[in-house]
């Protein structure tokens, strides 16, 4: 088969991307063409990574340019052609798929997956236009089991939808060299927690910030990832006299890397259609605190822990942190646990998605 992958932008940060690119492996091992399109450039691009594991790779248009913009579409057209099976990921890209299958006749298969149990076009009046364009996809697969019911009660009918978890390359976390704390600037003696997100609304940041105002001087909390709230939050930092013990590192390529270098991993969203970064936490050998929310909860009850409030925060860190049994116990639910969520398992679901008859 030839699969085209495409998506909004090819971001080192944007979790779908790291979908894409963990799956790719096994569908090439298989004996496919896979091609990643993402609709604008960005900068940083995950471009290098998709070219060394031997996709084609191209963008439709310049970094900076709309997202929106009715080219995309004629454009769109002459790549999808060429391709059997066009997986979008992500809006506005999974509008474009389908929209090019109703003006220019596409006639390969079409596959949508659904990666968030929330978005901002379920609260106004898209919902006859969402059914309209979820109905042009063959085949629609959600993260998770509370992303396909959020997703088959915001459209108001059962589209079917096939849930495949998202998988990581297990090896490439449990064997990382950790990162030095020195370079993170991070004291080797502290109690070391990390949060990998995009700092943007669903995301929840603020509730570590205000948790390691009331824990010792020797907890200090590593933010990995950029957004829209960032400075808000080291305006937070300062405002909280906590800067000294808030590192913000931005987007980085090394994150395997600093969560090896991490004693805690922890996860505060206000949701979550899956969450990636708690299975690569978890693989990395490190003990998680999540919050307990859809998709999230799938992901880490009786593995990691779950919280509810910040006192439970604080009493879980501190717990993990002066308890060692409890520590290693933890650890040991989370290793196991991680193993369930590899990219091999995903690859292989989603080629049965590919490689079965039109729904």
């Amino acid at each position: 088969m030839k699969i085209l992958q495409v998506i909004n932008r090819c971001s080192v940060a944007n979790g779908a991307a790291m979908v894409i690119q963990s799956m790719v492996p096994t569908l090439i091992a298989s004996g496919h063409q896979v091609d990643i399109l993402g609709l604008v450039d960005v900068t940083p691009s995950c471009a290098d990574r998709f070219i060394e594991m031997g996709c084609g790779y191209r963008v439709l248009m310049n970094e900076g340019k709309s997202l929106y913009s009715p080219s995309l579409l004629c454009k769109l057209a002459r790549v999808m052609k060429d391709y059997d099976v066009v997986h979008a990921h992500l809006f506005p890209s999974f509008y474009w798929v389908a929209l090019v299958k109703v003006f220019c006749g596409y006639k390969g298969k079409l596959v949508f997956t659904e990666h968030s149990t929330q978005n901002n076009r379920q609260k106004t009046i898209f919902r006859l236009i969402e059914r309209f364009i979820y109905r042009r996809y063959d085949n629609i697969v959600a993260i998770s089991d509370a992303v396909a019911l959020n997703l088959n009660s915001h459209l108001k009918r059962d589209y079917g939808v096939t849930v495949i978890n998202n998988g990581i390359d297990i090896a490439s976390f449990e064997l990382q060299e950790p990162a030095s704390r020195q370079e993170l600037g991070v004291p080797t003696d502290a109690v070391m927690l990390t949060q990998v997100a995009r700092f943007g609304p669903e995301k929840d940041q603020m509730t570590v910030l205000r948790v390691l105002k009331d824990l010792p001087q020797s907890y200090h909390a590593v933010f990995v990832g950029g957004g829209s709230l960032l400075e808000r939050h080291r305006e937070a930092a300062a405002e909280l006299g906590i800067s000294d013990r808030v590192h913000f590192l931005g987007i980085r390529r090394d994150v395997a890397a600093i969560l090896k270098a991490s004693d805690i991993v922890v996860m505060s969203s206000h949701f979550e259609g899956f969450g990636l970064t708690a299975v690569e936490g978890m693989a990395a050998g490190k003990p998680l605190v999540a919050s307990d929310v859809p998709g999230l909860r799938e992901v880490v009850k009786g593995a990691g822990i779950l919280f509810n409030d910040e006192k439970s925060v604080a009493e879980s860190v501190v717990a993990l942190s002066t308890d060692n049994i409890l520590y290693e116990d933890t650890v040991e639910k989370c290793r196991e646990r991680a193993l369930e969520y590899s990219a091999e398992k995903m690859a292989d679901k989603y080629l049965s998605v590919y490689s079965v008859a039109k729904i």
